[in-house]
């Protein structure tokens, strides 16, 4: 099975993708990826990792997934309170 994780490059992201690749998943990993990707690192020779923005990726990714699942977001109130256009652009919006 097919599966497009957007928000991989995050805590609960990277766990996932862990998981996923384990359980034998054909997995794309989408992220911006602020932090850099050493956080998926575990998983960097079992999935393919996207450099994007959820708002303005390629929408052909998701052609030939069987699920999407996203976690994409800010997650703590400092980076959320920094610009509230864009955290309502990646947290809904997105």
């Amino acid at each position: 099975m097919k599966v497009l994780l957007t928000g991989a490059g995050g805590y609960i992201g990277s766990v996932l993708a862990e998981k996923l690749v384990s359980a034998g998943y054909n997995l794309i990993c989408l992220d911006r990826f602020f932090f850099g990707k050493d956080i998926l690192s575990t998983v960097a020779d079992r999935a393919k990792s996207i450099k994007d923005d959820i708002r303005t990726f390629d929408r052909s990714i998701i052609y030939g997934t069987d699920e999407v699942l996203d976690l994409v977001s800010f997650s703590n109130d400092p980076s959320g309170e920094l610009d509230l256009n864009k955290t309502l652009e990646m947290n809904y919006k997105g």
